[in-house]
C-alpha cells in the first residue's frame, strides 16, 4: 500500500540557481531520508509536505490520511503543565501501554517522572516522549524533521529500535535530517553535497588559576542527580558530557542561579549569589525562546549591554545572512539564531560563557565552523553537548555527569 507519493520540483530555497528536483512513492514499511545542510530548505519541506502546501514547490504530494509528524524541537510540542501519561490519554484514551513505560525507564524518564509536568524534563526526555507520543497513534506515515539531535547516542538507539519495529509493522518513514542513519534504511536523496571542512587549531590555553569551584553540587528541579565536582580554570574551555536526563541542563541553570542547589558553587574562592555573579553569560537550548518573537533581530544592536564593536566584528566573522536584522526570530532558521545568540552573549564581554547544547541541531559545516570560533574566544566556558567528536574539538577537557541515582 502506497504512503505518500510525493514530486517537489524546486526545494533548494536558499540558492534558486541549483534547484533539484525530487520524486518518490513510499510504501509501507520503507524509509527515505532526505539529507542535506542547515538552510537547504529540509524543514520548510517537510513543513509543506505535511501542511499540504507543496504547490509552493512547484509539486505535488498524495500522502495518506493517517500521518504523525514530529518537527524540530518536538519538546515544544508538549504541554509543560501536563505529565507524560496525561499526553499519552489524550492520544489513547488510555494509560501509557506497559512497554512504552519500560522503554521511558531506559530513556531515564522512570514512572514517577511520567505523571509529573513535562517542564522539569531535561529537553532529551521531552524530545524522546514526543517522538514515542508520535509512534504511539500507530500512524501509517512519519514525516520527522532531525527527531534526534538532542538525544545522546545511547537513547537515540533505543528509540531507533522501537521505529525499525513499527516500519516492521508497516509504518512508512519520511526522514530529514543532516546526515543519513544507516540502520533506518539505504534510501536517501542528497539536497546538497557536503562542504570542504576544516581542521581547527586550539587558539588560547588556560591559566592554571581556578575560576569556578563546584562541590557536590545538587540542582533541586527535576529528578535528584548524583552530585557534581569540577574546577574550570581561567581560559579554560570545558565540555559536560551525559545521557539525557542527568542533569547537564540544571547544571548550568544553577551557576546562572535561576534554580536552586544543594553544594558550593565558588568564583575565585568565594560563593556565589544572584548579588555576587560575576559577568556569565548563557546560550540556552532552546535559543529561540531568548528572542522576543515580536521584535525584530536589529533590537540586539540596540541592547546597552552589548559593545557594538565587539558585536559587528562578530557578525561579519560569522557570515550572518545579509538582513538579519530585519527579520523576526521564527523567519531564521535555529542554527542562525544560535550563532546570534553567542555573538550576542560574547559581545555583554563575560567572564564566564555556558552553551547549552550548540551543535545539537547544526550539520557537520556548521558545527565544524562554530567549533572554530568558540576557540578564538578568550573566556572560559562550559559547553554541553552530546558530540564528543566536535567537543574534543573546542574544549581543553571532557568531564561525564552519571545518570542520576
Amino acid at each position: 500500500m502506497t504512503a505518500i507519493r510525493l514530486y517537489a520540483k524546486e526545494f533548494s530555497i536558499t540558492d534558486p540557481i541549483q534547484t533539484r528536483a525530487l520524486s518518490c512513492s513510499l510504501e509501507a514499511g520503507e524509509c527515505l531520508q532526505v539529507i542535506g545542510p542547515n538552510q537547504s530548505g529540509k524543514t520548510l519541506l517537510a513543513q509543506a509536505i505535511i501542511s499540504d502546501k507543496i504547490e509552493s514547490y512547484n509539486g505535488e504530494v498524495h500522502k495518506d490520511p493517517d500521518v504523525s509528524y514530529i518537527p524540530q524541537q518536538a519538546w515544544n510540542t508538549l504541554n509543560p503543565t501536563r505529565s507524560i501519561a496525561k499526553h499519552f490519554y489524550d492520544i489513547l484514551g488510555l494509560p501509557i501501554p506497559k512497554d512504552t513505560v519500560v522503554i521511558l525507564e531506559r530513556l531515564n524518564i522512570p514512572p514517577l517522572l511520567q505523571h509529573q509536568p513535562c517542564a522539569i524534563l531535561s529537553h532529551g526526555q521531552a524530545q524522546s516522549a514526543a517522538i514515542l507520543l508520535a509512534l504511539a497513534s500507530k500512524p501509517k506515515l512519519l514525516i520527522a524533521d532531525s527527531p534526534w539531535e538532542a538525544l545522546s547516542p545511547l537513547h537515540q538507539d533505543i528509540i531507533q529500535t522501537e521505529w525499525l519495529q513499527h516500519c516492521k509493522n508497516g509504518m512508512a518513514v519520511l526522514l530529514f535530517g543532516h546526515d543519513a542513519t544507516p540502520r533506518l534504511g539505504k534510501w536517501y536523496f542528497k539536497l546538497q553535497p557536503n562542504r570542504q571542512l576544516t581542521p581547527n587549531i586550539m587558539k588560547h590555553s588556560p591559566s592554571s588559576e581556578a575560576f569556578l569551584t563546584i562541590r557536590n553540587l545538587r540542582p533541586q528541579r527535576g529528578p535528584e542527580p548524583n552530585p557534581i565536582n569540577l574546577q574550570l580554570n581561567l581560559r579554560q574551555k570545558m565540555g559536560i558530557m551525559g545521557a539525557n536526563g542527568c542533569g547537564k541542563s540544571r547544571l548550568l541553570m544553577a551557576i546562572m542561579q535561576h534554580i536552586p542547589y544543594q553544594g558550593e558553587i565558588l568564583i575565585d574562592g568565594k560563593a556565589i549569589t544572584n548579588d555576587t555573579l560575576p559577568k556569565a553569560q548563557m546560550v540556552f537550548q532552546d535559543v529561540a525562546a531568548s528572542f522576543n518573537p515580536k521584535i525584530t533581530l536589529g533590537s540586539t544592536k540596540t541592547d546597552p549591554s552589548v559593545n557594538i564593536e565587539i558585536l559587528m566584528s562578530l557578525c561579519h566573522k560569522l557570515q550572518l545572512p545579509a538582513r538579519w536584522e530585519d527579520m523576526l526570530p521564527q523567519q531564521l532558521p535555529r542554527t542562525v539564531l544560535t550563532s546570534l545568540a553567542l555573538i550576542r552573549a560574547l559581545s555583554r564581554e563575560p567572564q564566564l560563557l555556558l552553551v547549552d547544547e550548540p551543535f545539537a541541531m547544526g550539520d557537520m559545516h556548521w558545527s565544524q565552523q562554530c567549533c572554530q570560533f568558540l576557540n578564538e574566544q578568550n573566556v572560559a566556558m562550559i559547553i554541553v553537548d552530546h558530540q564528543q567528536h566536535f567537543l574534543n574539538q573546542c574544549c581543553h577537557t571532557i568531564q561525564q555527569i552519571p545518570n542520576e541515582t
